[in-house]
Formats: C-alpha cells, sequence, structure tokens
C-alpha cells in the first residue's frame, strides 16, 4: 500500500466543492499541497484553513487555459515544497444545454479545460516522475464520460476522453513506476452543478457526497486503482451496459424519468 504522509500534492480546482474536500483530506492524511484555482483570495482562505490544521500548503493563483501559466505551475510547485509526487487533474467545468443551443465559445471552453489542460499539465510533471521512477497522475473525469448524458454531451464526451486517455497513459506507463488514476463521481450533492443549481439528484439515481470523492482519491494513491467510480448506487453495471448496448440506455434513462431530469438542468 502506498502512502500519502509527506507526499507532494499539486491539486488544480482547488477551491471547489470537490477540489476543496481533497485538499482538506489528504492535509488531514499528511500530505504537503500546492494548490491551484483562478481565485487567490479563496486560495488564501484554504491555505490558511489547511494550515490551522497543521498540513504544509501553498497556492499559485491563475488559469489552467493559459499556456504560460501551466508550464510555469509545476516550477512554483517544485520551488515552494520540493518533487511533485502526485498530480491531481481535478478542476472542469460542465455545461447542461442542448446541443444546437450550445455557444462555439462554451464547447470550446468545456474541450479546453476538461481535456488539454490536463493532458499539458501532465506532460509538464511527467518527466521528473520517469526520471526517479515513482509517482502518480490522477485526473478526475465523471460517470458521464462512462454512460451518456442527455443534454450534456459535450462535457460527456469530455470526460469520456478524459477517461479513455488515462486508461491509454496507464497502460503506456505500466512498467515506468508511475501510476495513472481516473476517478470518475456521479451525481455529487453540494458541489458542482447541484450546488449551483439548487438542485438534487432524483431518488433512483442518488448522490455522493465530495467526501466520497476525497476518499476515493486517497483509496487509488494508496491502493494505486487505474478506475474508481464514486456512486451512491452500484454504477459498474450501468457502465458495463453501456458498453454492450448504448440504446438500452438510453431506454433506462427514459423509463427512470432521467432524461426528463436532465433536460430540466438546462433551464435553470
Amino acid at each position: 500500500m502506498h502512502r500519502i504522509k509527506n507526499k507532494n500534492v499539486l491539486l488544480t480546482g482547488a477551491t471547489g466543492g470537490i477540489g476543496r474536500q481533497i485538499a482538506l483530506t489528504l492535509g488531514r492524511a499528511g500530505a504537503s499541497l500546492m494548490l491551484a484555482a483562478r481565485s487567490a483570495d479563496q486560495l488564501e482562505a484554504l491555505r490558511a484553513e489547511l494550515r490551522s490544521t497543521g498540513a504544509r500548503a501553498d497556492f499559485a493563483a491563475g488559469d489552467l487555459l493559459d499556456d504560460s501559466y501551466r508550464r510555469n505551475l509545476p516550477l512554483r510547485a517544485r520551488s515552494a515544497m520540493g518533487q511533485i509526487d502526485i498530480l491531481i487533474n481535478n478542476a472542469g467545468v460542465d455545461e447542461f444545454v442542448e446541443f444546437t443551443d450550445q455557444r462555439r465559445s462554451d464547447i470550446q471552453l468545456i474541450l479546453d479545460l476538461n481535456i488539454t489542460a490536463p493532458m499539458m499539465l501532465t506532460r509538464e510533471v511527467l518527466g521528473p516522475m520517469l526520471e526517479r521512477r515513482a509517482g502518480h497522475i490522477i485526473n478526475m473525469a465523471s460517470l458521464a464520460g462512462r454512460v451518456a448524458t442527455p443534454y450534456a454531451s459535450v462535457y460527456s464526451g469530455s470526460k469520456a476522453a478524459l477517461a479513455q486517455w488515462s486508461f491509454s497513459l496507464a497502460g503506456e506507463l505500466s512498467d515506468s513506476g508511475v501510476a495513472v488514476s481516473v476517478i470518475c463521481p456521479g451525481f455529487v450533492d453540494d458541489a458542482g452543478m447541484f450546488a449551483r443549481r439548487k438542485r438534487e439528484a432524483p431518488g433512483l439515481v442518488a448522490a455522493c457526497s465530495p467526501q466520497d470523492v476525497a476518499d476515493a482519491v486517497v483509496q487509488s494513491i494508496r491502493q494505486r486503482r487505474v478506475e474508481t467510480l464514486v456512486s451512491a448506487r452500484p454504477a459498474r453495471p450501468l457502465v458495463a451496459l453501456q458498453a454492450l448496448s448504448p440504446s438500452l440506455v438510453t431506454a433506462l434513462t427514459e423509463k427512470l424519468k432521467l432524461r426528463e431530469f436532465l433536460y430540466s438542468l438546462t433551464k435553470n
């Protein structure tokens, strides 16, 4: 089992509901953190909270869509805490909208932040990890990337790409000493789209919590799992069904009124 204590973690999207919980959980486990997000004020507050618990933390505010920021972020992390042991690509963006109504700029934003940014940042940190034959890349995808999600087609597609890239990279690096993991949360209460829209997941679907996602990150680090699905109900059968028969999944979303629920999110 791999340890977390005294490991140096670079975490993007650190100030969101899920990111914040990951930071606090890893801090309690003894990790040192470099926090990345756009808001310096929110990062400062999170750093202070972490330090008040005895955790070592620093931050670097900036926009992951900015290539120069992505290039400099690992340098700032190494300057603040030494080598990067774990990179967690948590930053991302979602949008629930009918595809024909989705703006070109929003499509590009989702693809750039959800796919391009994690790939480019990983490329910046991977070299030293390979030289040491030690390190861990963790990518935050979504069950929406493993099971088709109407009215979030671009988001779903971006997370599918992130998951498949993670699987492929894990295979490529299987004998390198560097692990690659992907976390796929389902509906999450008190974070992301539900927090913004003040909505709850439909009863048959249920929702997990940000702490559930943070615990999955801890398990992935300790056990070096390639994929972890995080859901309040068993999700693996649905993922398997999606691979075997996408049409049955479409029928199921209709029967459970999930498609109707997802459409309602486009009106908020």
